[in-house]
């Protein structure tokens, strides 16, 4: 008896100096002697389970020490004990992937986490100096100083904190790339941009609380300081530059003739709206919606850009409420007749196609492509007359074409009463383009939307929406097959990201929402169910090399109840 205790306590030694070397996990010596077969197996699946304990409760340096401790024994029974051969060398091989796997998180823990919890302060430091306007140099060193973290990161990480920091990294290497150019271009440069995004936030600010003549005012001299950025900086400053000269050029002229038509357009629709939920008699409703309309066509003519798109749509959504075209005199009754200056590029509107006759007062309109409705209405744009026009018809710009004002219809298409109805090709003037099916102005049927942004939706249409089955391409590049309603995925589909990771499953309203799996490009995936887009309820996360994770997740984190699973498992 005291010959097997010595026995053990030299077994224990040797363990105990095994637990101290590094993986790969090293073979034991065979000790001499007979041994205890049955206390040393149960002592090594005792030890192991201890292991696994204290990886439920992310306890990896100890966890490690104890799965070494493990299979040291383990290797022993396997040499010594023919009995427990094969079940030891089973446990012995479990031990150094389950060694493996706390060994990993246990980098992660005393070297990814610290490394992310630097590059987290040094980007905050950076990202509040930008914010604040601080000095181009003293910026530079914390954006050095971030850039340098976030590099630290990458290669003290693994897996999906790897490629994250990667992205984190790039991103603060573009940022001081990007005040570097601005560090080159010089105090003039400095100076002049500063003195622009002044002026743009004061006059946005003026635009938002509708002071429309100290917004005008503001956007025209946003606009010189714009100029003299791109003369003074080049690089990206100067491309910015560019852009913002024609946004303050387009921003000074609404808020001079746009916004206060606007104004009046919208209190118009807000006595409207208050009429319908009044409950009023039809023939005063009427003439509000005749009054609420005017004010809206009048804004196209007044407007410019995004505005003068939406203005298009509130005033035929009213007039498609309506179901009536304006009576003759309503432009000079309830409009404002404020004016725009007209720009020497004007292009005098081609008149509409008469293929059938159009009635009096009444031409066709198409809404801007982000909403397409088709109605009869006046032309806000045309000069008011109270004689109703002649209805002779005009020859079409050429075979095959309609032109319904600022839109062009090719292909088999015909008018009649101002509705077009067939198939071929729409053109905007915003440069949007839709070939397919048309009932009654809107697409209807199979057809193939194209905006200017450059998404397309391609599938089966009804009354202008998208439904049933279809593709979208999104300008980002993106691309999704599957159910559709309004342009956003519904129900269920495949999304396809351009970083190589790809969804398929359940979307509402464009979300991930229900059963799904997200496949990364790395080669994990999670399989399970989605809220809003987050992991949400029951799922499995299953990493690159076969191990990972299973059970209950909220907010697209893990609960305590999910269960670490190693590669082997099914």
């Amino acid at each position: 008896m005291r010959h097997i205790l010595v026995l053990l306590s030299c077994l224990l030694s040797s363990a105990a100096l095994f637990a101290q070397a590094p993986a790969p996990l090293p073979a034991t010596a065979v000790s001499a002697g007979a041994i205890n077969c049955d206390a040393i197996w149960q002592t090594a699946q005792a030890v192991a389970e201890r292991g696994r304990q204290l990886v439920s409760i992310k306890r990896w340096k100890e966890a490690a020490d104890l799965f070494t401790e493990a299979a040291a024994s383990a290797h022993q029974v396997a040499g010594e004990c023919p009995a427990y051969a094969k079940a030891a060398a089973a446990l012995e091989t479990g031990l150094a992937a389950e060694f493996k796997q706390a060994n990993g998180h246990l980098g992660h823990q005393t070297v990814c986490e610290p490394a992310l919890d630097r590059a987290f302060d040094a980007d905050i430091k950076a990202s509040l100096a930008r914010r604040e306007g601080r000095d181009l140099n003293e910026l530079d060193k914390l954006l050095l100083t971030a850039k340098n973290a976030w590099q630290v990161a990458t290669e003290s990480c693994a897996d999906s904190y790897k490629l994250r920091a990667e992205r984190s990294y790039k991103a603060a290497q573009k940022a001081h790339a990007e005040n570097a150019e601005l560090l080159s271009g010089g105090p003039a440069c400095d100076g002049a941009w500063k003195n622009a995004v002044a002026l743009n936030d004061l006059a946005k600010d003026a635009k938002k609380a509708k002071r429309w003549d100290e917004a005008t005012n503001l956007y025209e001299k946003a606009h010189m300081a714009w100029e003299r950025v791109a003369q003074h900086c080049a690089g990206s400053r100067q491309q910015s530059a560019a852009q913002k000269i024609e946004d303050t050029q387009l921003d000074a002229h609404n808020a001079e003739y746009c916004g206060p038509q606007w104004d009046d357009a919208n209190d118009a629709l807000a006595q409207l709206n208050k009429a319908k939920a009044a409950s009023v008699p039809f023939a005063e409703r009427d003439l509000l919606m005749v009054k609420t309309e005017v004010l809206w066509r009048e804004a196209i003519s007044l407007c410019r850009g995004d505005s003068k798109a939406q203005a298009r749509m509130m005033a035929e959504a009213i007039a498609r409420e309506r179901g009536a075209p304006l009576p003759p005199n309503a432009l000079a009754q309830h409009g404002k007749h404020r004016a725009a200056p007209v720009a020497a590029s004007a292009v005098v509107p081609a008149p509409a196609s008469a293929s059938t006759p159009v009635k009096a007062a009444a031409a066709v309109a198409v809404a801007s492509a982000a909403v397409p409705v088709a109605v009869v209405a006046q032309s806000a744009a045309s000069p008011v007359d109270t004689k109703p026009p002649p209805v002779t018809p005009a020859k079409p710009a050429e075979p095959g074409v309609i032109v319904a004002g600022d839109t062009l219809f090719r292909g088999n298409f015909e008018n009649i009463d101002g509705k077009v109805n067939g198939e071929g090709l729409i053109e905007w003037a915003s440069g949007d383009v839709y070939r397919g099916a048309v009932v009654a102005g809107m697409r209807h049927g199979k057809g193939r939307m194209t905006w200017k942004s450059g998404q397309w939706q391609e599938g089966e249409w009804r009354d202008n929406v998208g439904v049933g089955k279809g593709v979208v391409f999104f300008p980002d590049g993106n691309r999704y097959e599957g159910g559709v309603l309004n342009g956003l995925p519904q129900g269920q589909g495949t999304m396809i990201f351009t970083s190589g990771d790809r969804y398929v499953g359940n979307f509402e309203q464009g979300a991930f929402h229900g059963p799904g799996t997200y496949y990364w490009k790395s080669g994990a995936n999670y399989r399970g169910d989605w809220v809003l887009g987050q992991k949400h309820g029951t799922g499995r996360m299953t990493m690159a090399d076969g191990s990972g994770w299973e059970g209950e997740y909220q907010n697209d984190q893990e609960t305590k109840n999910v269960r670490r699973f190693k590669a082997a498992e099914k």
